[in-house]
């Protein structure tokens, strides 16, 4: 386990391994539920829309990074205090690791992780 960047943080290691493992599971889950259940990606003839899912993927990365700014923001107040600020650390590691997860299922979409 590496020591986390803020010396009090000593559960934000863990605490965020936990978490991003909880966050893909539910965004995966989200993607497959939305898929089946409202057509997205699809057009008339069932077959995936590329651009309709790309789009939404990158909806989804959009939503991570105000995420991502609204853990900044609590993160920049002076009277912060120590477990606010690893929960702030906490939240923007796990955005970052979504948007990466995001990101990968975009490259995947659209046939680009093989160029």
């Amino acid at each position: 386990m590496t020591e986390p960047l803020v010396p009090f943080c000593t559960n934000s290691n863990a605490l965020f391994g936990t978490q991003v493992q909880s966050k893909y599971a539910q965004t995966k889950s989200w993607l497959w539920t939305c898929a089946a259940s409202t057509g997205f990606g699809r057009d008339m003839d069932s077959e995936i829309d590329k651009a309709k899912v790309i789009s939404g993927l990158f909806g989804l990365i959009t939503a991570k990074l105000e995420d991502a700014h609204e853990a900044s923001v609590t993160g920049q107040g002076q009277r912060v205090g120590d477990e606010a600020t690893c929960q702030a650390i906490v939240d923007i590691r796990s955005a970052q690791d979504e948007i990466a997860i995001l990101s990968s299922a975009i490259e995947l979409v659209g046939g680009l992780a093989a160029r």
